[in-house]
Order: C-alpha cells, then sequence, then structure tokens
C-alpha cells in the first residue's frame, strides 16, 4: 500500500473510532437512527485484510509458516498488548466494572467469553469483549492462512463466513444456559474471512478494480440498512436478519478496497480524521473509560442540573478532551517504545 493509499485507510479508521465514541457517548435521545456501533466491525474487517495481506506476502517468499508465526505473534503482541496492559492497569485502578474481581478474564484475554457467560455489561470496560475477540483472532488466524493450502484457503475461509449468521441463528438454542452467545468469537467469523477474502482478491490481483466488488458493496449496504431499519423498528426480517451483520461486512470490503486504492474520497486526508486515525486504537482503547474519570475529576457533571442540551455538550467535550489527552499519552508512552522493539524483530 501507497502511503496516500494508508492515509485513506487510515482515515477510515478515524470516522469508526469517533462514530463508536458517540454511540457509547451520546445521550440515548441524541442518537439518530444510524448504526454508528458499525465501526467496531469495521476493524474487524480492516483486521481481516491487513494481517491476511502481511501473511500472504510473508508466505510468498517462502519463509517457513512457524518461523513467520511466531515473528507475527511477537510483533502483534508487542503492538496491541502494551497499550491494552496499559488501558486495563487504568481501568483497574478506577475499578472499572469487574475488571479487579475477574482479572485473568480480562488479561489472558477472555473476557467475551466471560460477559457471554455472566450477561454482565461492566461500566467503563464493556467495549473490551471486542479486543479480546480481536487478540485471539491474531492469534488463531495466521495459522490458517500459513498452513492451509492455498487453492483450498478461499473456499475454507468462504464456510467460515457463513459460520457466523448460523451461530446467531441457532447459537442461542445450542447454549440455552449462556445468556449472550454472540459475545462468542465465533459470531466475528464473517468479519474476518470478509476481510480475508478481499485480501485474497487483492492478492491476485494487485491493482484495479476487483470486477463486481463495487456493485456488490452498494447492494450489501442497501440491503444492510433495510434489515438495520426493520430490526431498529422492533420488526427485525425472519432469516435474513442473521445476515445482517455479513452483509456489513461486505460493505465494509467495498469501503477498504477503495481506500486502498486512493479511491475513498480526499475528504479522509482531513488532519482530524487522519489523527484519529493514527490514534484510533488507543482511542478506542481508552474512551469508554473517560466517563469514569470525568465524574472523578468534576462529579458536577453527573448531577440533575447537567440533564440539558448545554450540559450534555459539556460532558462530551470532556469525554473527547480526556480521550484524546490518554490516547495522545498511550501513543507517546507506550506505542511508540513498542514499535520501537517490534521494528528490532523481522517480519520474515
Amino acid at each position: 500500500m501507497s502511503a496516500a493509499r494508508s492515509q485513506q485507510l487510515d482515515g477510515l479508521r478515524g470516522l469508526a473510532v469517533l462514530g463508536v465514541a458517540w454511540f457509547h457517548w451520546a445521550p440515548p435521545g441524541w442518537r439518530v437512527p444510524f448504526p454508528f456501533e458499525a465501526g467496531l466491525f469495521f476493524f474487524f474487517v480492516a483486521s481481516g485484510f491487513l494481517v491476511t495481506s502481511n501473511l500472504l506476502r510473508e508466505r510468498a517468499r517462502g519463509t517457513g509458516g512457524g518461523a513467520v508465526w511466531r515473528r507475527f505473534l511477537a510483533r502483534r503482541g508487542l503492538r496491541i498488548l502494551t497499550p491494552y496492559l496499559g488501558a486495563l492497569a487504568l481501568a483497574a485502578v478506577l475499578g472499572a466494572g469487574d475488571v479487579r474481581s475477574a482479572a485473568p478474564w480480562y488479561v489472558l484475554p477472555l473476557c467475551n467469553v466471560h460477559m457471554a457467560l455472566t450477561g454482565i455489561e461492566p461500566a467503563g470496560i464493556t467495549h473490551f469483549w471486542t479486543l479480546a475477540i480481536q487478540q485471539q483472532f491474531y492469534l488463531l488466524w495466521p495459522a490458517l492462512v500459513l498452513f492451509m493450502p492455498r487453492r483450498a484457503l478461499p473456499a475454507v475461509v468462504a464456510v467460515l463466513v457463513l459460520v457466523a449468521p448460523l451461530w446467531r441463528m441457532v447459537g442461542p438454542m445450542l447454549v440455552p444456559g449462556v445468556p449472550d452467545p454472540s459475545l462468542f468469537g465465533i459470531t466475528a467469523l464473517d468479519y474476518f474471512g470478509c476481510g480475508t477474502l478481499l485480501a485474497l482478491a487483492r492478492w491476485r490481483q494487485p491493482e484495479g478494480r476487483l470486477r463486481g466488488l463495487v456493485p456488490l458493496a452498494w447492494l450489501a449496504l442497501a440491503g444492510y440498512g433495510v434489515l438495520y431499519a426493520a430490526w431498529s423498528a422492533g420488526q427485525p426480517v425472519p432469516g435474513l436478519r442473521w445476515f445482517q451483520q455479513t452483509l456489513l461486512a461486505v460493505a465494509c470490503c467495498g469501503m477498504i478496497d477503495a481506500a486502498v486504492r486512493g479511491h475513498a474520497g480526499r475528504w479522509l486526508d482531513h488532519p482530524v480524521l487522519q489523527r484519529a486515525g493514527t490514534l484510533s486504537y488507543s482511542l478506542f482503547l481508552f474512551h469508554n473509560l473517560s466517563p469514569l474519570i470525568a465524574g472523578w475529576l468534576a462529579p458536577a457533571l453527573w448531577t440533575p442540573g447537567f440533564d440539558t442540551p448545554a450540559g450534555h455538550l459539556l460532558r462530551l467535550a470532556a469525554f473527547a478532551a480526556l480521550s484524546w489527552a490518554m490516547a495522545a499519552a498511550s501513543w507517546r508512552w507506550l506505542e511508540q517504545p513498542a514499535e520501537h522493539l517490534r521494528r528490532r524483530i523481522p517480519a520474515g
């Protein structure tokens, strides 16, 4: 990917994390019927695409799969776990959710399994379930890409994509005692799988427009919009509703491919989106902790007197400033030193 193309993808990352923050911060009455939470799933699809693209390059060099896997885990671990453990430590200091009493689930990380089995939504760290799934993906998915016969890989991944909506349909019946089986990693297979299929397609055709992807992505986006609207209205479409998130994953593939080709729009070059894209991982890590810190620093923000439009705006400004400060500190003191160490580990 060229610098310009990477820049547009950074802009999409920035847009995604800002949407997620709005979803978690905005008062219920301010949330228009728009899926701001889709940014969560965009990150899954982007991870599938980027990780698979890197692993395919290493596989093409003929390097032993085991060696590439070990180096990938070491490099990715430094990049992902360093700020994650920093955010986890801050959450423990703040007493967020059940991070102290259930620490092993968060450290391993298996907190998505913990939340699925208990049905809890721990304040300040609810979003950690997505981080756990992503780290499980980083651990296991490279084995599929590196060791599966190349001819069989697309078919196997396509089957895994279909497993996710199937699980959404039958999972609750298979594990009736589990409060929220949608938090198991199997639910995210269509996001990672669609990103992987995009990477495989781009590997075969490095340049130019992928035939059929643009209309397919637009059609998937339209289908997702219809299903999302029906679900929001309390009238989910029988049968098709299980594929709602799969359609979102396909639409995300269209956006990612446009970005890596440099055709997603120059508006993504806006400095705010670019900076948010650079800090996107730390912003995502810390954004849900900012309301807890704001309440500790300025308890008056949570008094009934602030339940006005002006009060809500002040809260949002406080959340944004705190999140930005924590993300910038993480970037400076955690992520950049980790990146320096990561570069000393050869990619292949």
